[in-house]
C-alpha cells in the first residue's frame, strides 16, 4: 500500500463514519473537497437512507430546469 492509498483509505473511512454519525452531506463534501452530488453517489451504497443523501445533494445544488 502506497502513502497515497493510505490517504484515500483514511479519507473514505472518515467520510463514511461522518455520514453515519449524521454529519450533513454538504459538510462532508466540503471537508473532503468534493461536490455534494459526488459524495451522495459514492457513499449512498453505504447508507440505508440512500434517498435522504440524494435529496440532500439536490437541496445544496439543485438540477437545472430543462
Amino acid at each position: 500500500m502506497t502513502p497515497a492509498d493510505s490517504l484515500l483509505a483514511f479519507r473514505h473511512h472518515w467520510a463514511t463514519n461522518a455520514l453515519a454519525r449524521g454529519v450533513t452531506l454538504a459538510i462532508v463534501a466540503e471537508m473532503i473537497g468534493n461536490s455534494p452530488e459526488i459524495v451522495a453517489r459514492v457513499y449512498s451504497h453505504l447508507s440505508d437512507k440512500k434517498q435522504l443523501l440524494l435529496d440532500a445533494a439536490n437541496r445544496v445544488r439543485p438540477k437545472p430546469e430543462l
